[in-house]
């Protein structure tokens, strides 16, 4: 018998991944700093970039901060705008950032993967449960690095995808592609990036420079892209794809367990650091984000688990404020195949009186009587809540 489709959209944050064991951004960055300090020593970049924004904010803004309770949104967010503008000229690193950036985003990968589930065995039942649930016209939008969810989706043996469209044809120049739905998938979009994803850019770029010296030599630094790298990888996009889309440039590795099991990975992942400067770098993941705005009237179901929509997001704020305003505000007796819309559904942690004041202060923008919430975090008992019993 076929499963009635319910269209659901559902947004996770970082307290999904919590009862896997994985950290929150503010213990990340704690991590961070301890990790640096071992690999690179008591002067590290980071730190010493610490020193510099300190005695930045003093001297700008009359405020007396630490390093330990410095706003490190506020923080990785300065050094956006210093790489983003090459405030450093000859000394700005790469592309991908300068070396506090570099080092965050390795060290963010690491930390990540050793946190996580390592074999199918391993992972909570609760993951599983949640992957057996999703259906194929759900569109999972995630702001988390971990591939907890894409390995309990392979793990009860759900088929997804991780972009947006499928294509049987594209036209470039008329700017158009005609779309192909005969796949039953779920939709993963990793709308800050993955910790199994890479940009080609860089080694393309420093293959073609070497190539005016010697055609076959290839780039030491980004050897996992070289022909004859041990490592798997594999374009994140498949099939038909628009020509200029720039999702061509993101490359998902395969067998990153031997990547991450190194002392020290030589390139970081493609993820956006969590800081307040992350637009400045969202050329690459803008098909990701492409109509979002537009989406949420005619779904039949929609759910933020975990999300706590943090000041320094304020690109995603407005992308969950527009998905929770068309949601509620369009056609709230929608009814497609006999399935009738339900309510918006807000999932958080908050036991306590004042957590709850702040969860429900961060959402205030909400049509609350048509809208429920669930307090006691992403555990077993929530999956009735988010899909509905029997479903």
């Amino acid at each position: 018998m076929t499963k009635k489709k319910h269209f659901r959209v559902v947004v996770l944050g970082a307290g999904f991944a919590r009862p896997a064991g994985l950290l929150l951004a503010d213990e990340l960055f704690a991590e961070i700093r301890s990790r640096a300090t071992i690999q690179y020593g008591f002067t590290n970049a980071i730190e010493s970039d610490l020193e510099y924004f300190i005695t930045y904010k003093q001297r700008c803004e009359g405020t007396q901060i630490s390093k330990e309770n410095v706003d490190y949104e506020e923080f990785l967010g300065f050094f956006d705008v210093e790489h983003a503008l090459g405030f450093r000229g000859g000394d700005t690193i790469t592309s991908e950032g300068n070396q506090t950036q570099l080092i965050a985003k390795k060290l963010i990968g690491q930390i990540i993967y050793e946190k996580m589930p390592k074999c199918p065995e391993s992972i909570p039942t609760l993951y599983l449960d949640f992957a057996r649930r999703l259906q194929p016209s759900d569109w999972v939008l995630t702001f988390n690095y971990d591939t907890l969810l894409e390995r309990a989706l392979e793990a009860v043996g759900t088929p997804f995808r991780r972009f947006p469209i499928r294509y049987k044809e594209v036209h470039p120049r008329l700017g158009y592609g005609v779309s192909d739905d005969s796949q039953d998938e779920v939709v993963v979009l990793k709308l800050h990036g993955s910790i199994d994803w890479f940009d080609r850019t860089p080694y393309d770029e420093a293959k073609n420079a070497l190539a005016t010296v010697d055609p076959n030599c290839e780039p030491r630094w980004y050897s996992h892209f070289s022909p004859d790298s041990e490592f798997e990888m594999t374009p994140l996009l498949e099939g038909i794809q628009m020509p200029d889309d720039p999702l061509h440039r993101i490359h998902r590795m395969v067998n990153y367990d031997s990547y991450y099991s190194q002392s020290h990975i030589p390139q970081p992942p493609f993820i956006l650091t969590p800081s307040s400067g992350k637009v400045l770098y969202f050329e690459a993941l803008k098909p990701l984000w492409w109509g979002i705005g537009e989406a949420g009237g005619l779904n039949l179901g929609m759910t933020i688990i975990g999300y706590s929509v943090p000041p320094h997001d304020e690109h995603a704020r407005q992308a969950v404020y527009r998905l929770t305003d068309n949601y509620t505000g369009f056609e709230p007796n929608l009814e497609l195949g006999g399935i009738r819309k339900s309510p918006l559904k807000l999932l958080n942690l908050a036991h306590h009186k004042h957590e709850t004041q702040l969860f429900k202060s961060r959402y205030r923008f909400v049509n609350w009587d048509r809208t429920e919430a669930w307090l006691d975090g992403f555990n077993k008992e929530s999956l009735d809540f988010i899909f509905g019993k029997g479903c």
